[in-house]
C-alpha cells in the first residue's frame, strides 16, 4: 500500500506541476494582450489630428501645418543623436523654442516634451510671424506664404524664401503619406497658383565659377573653404553627404558669418534642387581629413529617416550632378571613385549618407544618362 500511495503522490504532483504550467501561460497570454492595450493607449496621436486641433487653437490653417510638417520632417517625429524630436525642428536661433514657450506661457521643456506639444510650439511661432507681417488669421491660407518666411528663421533670406516656397508649393500641390505613428496623412492641393522661385531673382551664375553650369551658385561664407591655390587642385573622389537637417537650414548654415564647413553642392529632397555653394577649385572643408582632392554633395535628409528623404527627384539630380562631375575631372564612376561620408578615409565618424542611402539603385542612375 506504501508504494501505491507513493504513486497516487507522485502522480497528483505531476498533474499539479501540468496544471500550475497551464495557468502560469494563461497568465502569461493575459500579460502580453494587457501590454499590447497599454501600447495601443500610449501609442503617437495622429498628426493630422493634432494639426487641426492645433491649428484651431492658434488660427492657423491646417493645410499649412501638415505643409510644414512635410517639409520639416517628411510626417516624423523621430529624433536621433544629433536631431531633435518633433514634426517641426525647433532650434535655438531659428524656430527658438525659448520664444515659443514664452508665448504660450509654458517652461521651455515643455515644449518638445511631446508630439503634441511640438505642433503648438510651432503653430504659436508661426502665428506670432503671421503678426509681424500683419496677416490676419482669417486669410486664405494661400497667402501665408510671407508668414512661412518669417517663421523659418535663420540669417539668409534667400534660404528662408526657399523654404517658404517649398511649403507653399506642397501647399498647392497636396501630398499623401504616413505619420511615424501609422496613421495616414493627406493634404490635397488646393491647386492655387504655385509660388514664385526665388532663384529668378538672384543674380545670374557667374561664368568663372568653375562647376555644374546647371547649378545656381549661391556662394558660401569664405571661412568654409580655402582661398584658391596658385597651383589647381587634382579631383580624384566625389563624396556623398547627408545634411541631417534641412536644405534650407543647411543653405543659412553655410552662408552664415563665422561657419568653417561646407560642401560643394547641395540637393533639396522635394524636387532635386540643386545649388553650387563653393567653387570646385577650392578645397571646400566637407570630409575632414579627405578634402583635398574631393568634392562634396551635401543631400537633404536624415540617416535614421533616409526612406522618407531620398526621393527619386533627389537620387536622379544627384546622379546628373556626379556624371556632370566626373565628366569633368575625369573621375571613373565607380564605387572606389564615388564614396560615402562614411567610406572616406578621413578622420571623422560620420556615418552618413547611412544604411538607407540605396546604392545600387543611384550607381544605376549615374551610369545611365538621362
Amino acid at each position: 500500500m506504501g508504494s501505491i500511495s507513493e504513486v497516487e503522490q507522485r502522480s497528483h504532483l505531476i498533474k499539479l506541476i501540468q496544471a500550475l504550467q497551464i495557468i502560469t501561460e494563461v497568465l502569461a497570454v493575459l500579460v502580453v494582450v494587457a501590454l499590447g492595450v497599454g501600447c495601443k493607449r500610449s501609442s503617437p496621436p495622429p498628426l493630422q489630428t493634432v494639426a487641426e486641433e492645433v491649428g484651431r487653437e492658434h488660427g492657423i490653417p491646417t493645410s499649412i501645418l501638415l505643409a510644414i510638417a512635410y517639409s520639416e520632417s517628411r510626417l516624423s517625429a523621430r529624433g536621433d543623436a544629433d536631431v531633435p524630436p518633433g514634426w517641426v525642428k525647433l532650434t535655438p536661433g531659428r524656430k527658438d523654442p525659448k520664444r515659443a514657450a514664452q508665448l504660450l506661457g509654458v517652461d521651455v521643456s515643455e515644449v518638445s516634451r511631446t508630439r503634441t506639444t511640438n505642433l503648438r510650439a510651432a503653430a504659436a511661432l508661426l502665428a506670432d510671424a503671421a503678426t509681424k507681417v500683419q496677416l490676419r488669421r482669417d486669410a486664405p491660407a494661400s497667402s501665408w506664404g510671407p508668414a512661412v518666411e518669417v517663421f523659418h528663421g535663420g540669417k539668409d533670406p534667400l534660404a528662408s524664401a526657399l523654404y517658404a516656397q517649398q511649403v507653399m508649393t506642397i501647399h498647392a500641390t497636396g501630398f499623401r503619406g504616413t505619420d511615424d505613428g501609422g496613421h495616414v496623412v493627406e493634404l490635397k492641393g488646393d491647386g492655387t497658383e504655385l509660388p514664385r522661385d526665388p532663384l529668378r531673382d538672384h543674380p545670374p551664375r557667374l561664368t568663372e565659377v568653375i562647376g555644374a553650369g546647371f547649378a545656381p551658385h549661391l556662394p558660401a561664407i569664405a571661412t568654409a573653404h580655402r582661398i584658391l591655390a596658385p597651383v589647381p587642385r587634382t579631383i580624384k573622389y566625389i563624396v556623398i553627404h547627408t545634411t541631417q537637417n534641412t536644405f534650407s537650414i543647411i543653405l543659412d548654415f553655410f552662408r552664415r558669418a563665422g561657419t568653417n564647413v561646407a560642401a560643394h553642392y547641395l540637393v533639396r529632397s522635394f524636387d532635386g534642387l540643386t545649388v553650387q555653394t563653393v567653387d570646385e577649385r577650392l578645397v571646400a572643408f566637407h570630409d575632414a581629413c579627405f578634402n583635398e582632392e574631393s568634392i562634396g554633395i551635401e543631400h537633404e535628409g536624415y540617416v535614421h529617416e533616409g526612406n522618407r528623404w531620398f526621393s527619386d527627384e533627389m537620387y536622379r539630380a544627384s546622379a546628373k550632378l556626379v556624371r556632370d562631375i566626373a565628366a569633368r575631372h575625369a573621375i571613373p564612376l565607380d564605387r572606389e571613385h564615388i564614396l560615402g561620408h562614411s567610406e572616406a578615409p578621413d578622420c571623422s565618424d560620420h556615418v552618413d549618407p547611412g544604411t538607407q542611402w540605396d546604392w545600387d539603385r543611384f550607381m544605376r542612375l549615374v551610369s545611365t544618362p538621362d
